[in-house]
């Protein structure tokens, strides 16, 4: 079993290089500018990363050899070896190369290279600089056939072959939008390797030889090279590909196998797909009881029987619905998420319309869903019967429902493995059958979820997603205030999205007049250090692949070091002199003039900004913040710029006194009102009578002592739309009780863990659902 970490991408998502960008950012044990007090100076200087992924042999139990990742970095003329680690999320290609070297040393690319050399200098970290590079269209392929002792049979005809299969394939499995075509197939040439080199597989000799036969021919994004080489005995693998398209890129090893479904496997790390791999868990500590799901689980790589990315001894079959999405095959309107008990119909993954997967989350794993069927690319799934351990005669392995399962930290990382709905315990045969068929259900370890295949049909399977603990009243939480934001994005948000906002957890201001701007957008907010990316927000940030990100507030709050790490996707700062000026920047970013409302809150309390945003996120307002006793000039000009219908101001007088509502007064024309109440509490109730009607679907709740969990969701609530009413830790204060009496919500969802809101108090919510 493997459970390396390693590089992966969804469509574009090499633009996240988030952690990279300085040690210490993505990963929350480690602290920023660790080096620097040893060697004595950091600098940074440019590089080329190279992530080579290296495939086991073709087999039908799990591999002698399991699938590894070489991370290297060239600076100057001197190549290192990497953790893996300090290139997580990062393709191959050029990067910026963070270094620690000694007082006073020259701080050129070729200087700090020969440093490296000799070990007087250190890397610290990486971040990519690579430019955007096409996925879809026409790919170009060289192969170069070498030998170094006795040249195989396989003639330049049987490998143009190869490659028309691997089009055939991709052709077919992306629906044009992916093709590949041979420019040419070079004959056989003897290139000389050492005995060292062939007794340690020196695949970097054979890449140099092979790029000095191609001459001109150079990798780019949609050009390829492939080594066809003499199979030597000491390389356990079957392929090899960089991670990745670019200059110097591009490049395939394959180990003498002329086989459609290794070289499309290859091709397919070429564009940035990572491997599909099985979970094999058990019951019992002696692992004699398997089961599909535990809190004892192995995980191996490669052995997902349904993906080209998957194990090849079962043929090519269609990639996962994932995969597809992520190279940009499917639509955003052919994936969902599930946040609430459901019902949906999944197309088969060969239709080429309707919902083809599904998303829901429990606790802090993310599930996959797709609907297979022996149809196209995928008609052999059904070909062989078999006698499960039950009795029960089965396809091997069989259609159905498919379920796969991503976990941060566990495995490959970004890599999703199938759950075995009917495990068998035997992890070396081929005869299971991992899908589910109609009328069969799941439920989830801890009893939380429950997949059920209603029934199926031509137009695919009717499945359901039910929550059974959760009597109407869901918790959206996680580990800390980070790990929370992300379970809270995690099971609102599908992948690639247009937006996303970057706060800090530590500081609530700056994102209390952009928590409006978010829902309004349907955008997601996630939360970091000041000089770190927690390890939860680096994993959703990768998982939502965002095109541009919005940092809120100063370098006092969110560090330059944090905005580098962000830097690859488009990043925004909006910053002010002050909380006041950054609320003024944003409204300024975001609304016209004549608004038809203007909300106004206190840049000093968070309560009442923070139940007020998913209105203004509803309305279409901003929300600007003003001290208790005055109107900040930077606010002034914003609200005279926009000239809106009216004002609202939320809370009562202790937060913001009657002399600012008479200075409001005369920035509109219509009227300044207040929505208050005895306290925080009463405010947030009284915001949601006056702008929700009775009969919400759902209701967000979150403490009133504590920022962070409603700061992430307040963005939630305003794209549902939906109140976020706050809670005292164990209890429900009056006024929100007789707001839920009035709402009667479908489901009421807890933003943040027991710490926050206790579970006497969501067990209290239970009597407020409208059943």
């Amino acid at each position: 079993m493997t459970d390396v970490g390693t590089a992966a991408r969804m469509w574009r998502r090499w633009l996240l290089a988030v952690v990279a960008a300085v040690l210490g950012l993505a990963f929350g044990g480690l602290s920023a500018g660790a080096g620097p007090a040893a060697y004595g100076q950091s600098v940074r200087v440019p590089g080329e990363l190279t992530v080579t992924i290296v495939d086991p042999r073709p087999s039908a139990t799990p591999s002698a050899g399991s699938p590894k990742q070489l991370v290297r970095v060239r600076v100057g003329d001197h190549t290192v070896d990497l953790d893996a680690d300090l290139a997580r999320g990062l393709s191959s290609g050029p990067v910026e190369v963070t270094v620690t070297a000694p007082p006073g040393a020259r701080v050129d690319a070729r200087s700090i290279g020969d440093l490296l050399r000799t070990g007087s200098a250190r890397v610290e970290g990486v971040r990519s600089t690579a430019a955007a590079r096409p996925t879809l269209g026409l790919h170009h392929v060289l192969v170069v056939p070498v030998y170094w002792r006795s040249q195989p049979t396989v003639t330049s005809d049987e490998l143009r072959d190869v490659v028309r299969e691997t089009d055939n394939y991709y052709q077919t499995a992306t629906q044009g939008k992916i093709r590949f075509t041979a420019d040419s197939v070079r004959p056989w040439t003897k290139i000389s390797l050492t005995t060292a080199q062939q007794e340690a597989c020196d695949n970097d000799a054979i890449e140099l030889a092979v790029r000095r036969l191609a001459g001109s021919y150079t990798t780019d994004a949609t050009h390829h090279i492939v080594a066809y080489m003499e199979q030597l005995p000491s390389c356990w693998w079957a392929g090899l590909a960089n991670l990745g398209t670019g200059e110097s890129q591009s490049f395939v090893w394959i180990n003498d196998y002329p086989v459609a479904s290794i070289w499309g496997h290859e091709f397919g790390h070429n564009l940035e797909l990572m491997h599909s791999g099985s979970l094999y868990c058990w019951d019992d500590a002696q692992h004699t009881e398997a089961v599909p799901l535990s809190g004892d689980c192995d995980q191996e790589t490669y052995s997902d029987p349904w993906d080209l990315m998957g194990n090849q001894p079962y043929g090519g079959g269609m990639m996962s619905a994932e995969n597809l999405r992520r190279l940009g095959v499917l639509p955003a309107s052919s994936s969902t998420v599930v946040s609430f008990a459901t019902e949906l119909t999944l197309a088969p993954l060969t239709a080429t319309s309707g919902v083809r997967g599904a998303q829901f989350s429990d606790g802090d794993a993310s599930y996959f869903l797709e609907y297979r069927t022996p149809a196209g690319l995928d008609d052999w799934i059904d070909d062989a019967t078999y006698v499960d351990p039950g009795g029960v005669r089965r396809t091997d392995p069989g259609g159905g429902l498919v379920m796969r399962r991503n976990v941060a930290g566990f495995g490959q990382w970004g890599e999703q493995d199938v759950v075995d709905f009917h495990p068998d315990g035997d992890l070396s045969t081929l005869g299971r059958h991992p899908g589910m068929e109609a009328g069969e259900s799941y439920t989830l370890p801890g009893g939380r979820v429950r997949v059920t295949v209603l029934s199926v049909s031509a137009a695919g399977a009717r499945v359901a997603i039910s929550f059974p603990n959760s009597s109407g009243v869901y918790r959206w939480s996680g580990a800390d205030r980070y790990a929370a934001a992300a379970a809270i994005t995690r099971a609102s948000f599908g992948s690639d999205v247009d937006r996303l906002y970057v706060a800090s957890g530590e500081v609530f201001t700056d994102a209390l007049s952009a928590a409006a701007v978010a829902g309004r957008e349907g955008a997601p907010l996630l939360l970091v250090k000041r000089d770190q990316i927690p390890d939860a927000t680096f994993d959703e940030i990768w998982r939502l692949n965002p095109s541009r990100i919005i940092l809120l507030g100063g370098t006092a709050t969110i560090s330059s070091r944090v905005e580098a790490g962000l830097s690859l996707v488009p990043v925004d700062r909006i910053a002010g002199a002050d909380r006041y000026e950054t609320s003024a920047l944003i409204s300024a970013r975001n609304y016209s003039p004549g608004v038809a409302v203007a909300y106004v809150a206190s840049g000093q309390n968070f309560p009442d900004a923070l139940a007020g945003a998913p209105v203004a996120g509803k309305t279409g307002g901003p929300v600007l913040l003003v001290p208790s006793t005055a109107v900040p000039d930077s606010v002034a000009s914003e609200l005279r710029r926009l000239r809106p219908g009216r004002i609202v101001v939320l809370g009562g007088p202790a937060t913001i006194d009657d002399g600012v509502l008479a200075t409001l007064g005369t920035f509109t024309s219509g009227a300044v009102e207040r929505w208050a109440g005895a306290d925080r509490y009463a405010v947030s109730a009284s915001i949601s009578e006056r702008s929700f009607p009775s009969g919400a679907e759902t209701v967000f709740v979150a403490s009133g002592l504590v920022f962070p969990d409603s700061l992430a969701g307040a963005p939630v609530a305003g794209k549902t739309p939906a109140p976020l009413l706050l809670l005292r830790t164990a209890s429900i204060p009056d006024p929100v009780a007789a707001e839920l009496t009035r709402l009667r919500p479908k489901q009421i969802v807890i933003l943040g863990g027991p710490a926050s809101v206790t579970n006497t108090a969501a067990a209290a919510l239970q009597a407020y659902v409208r059943h």
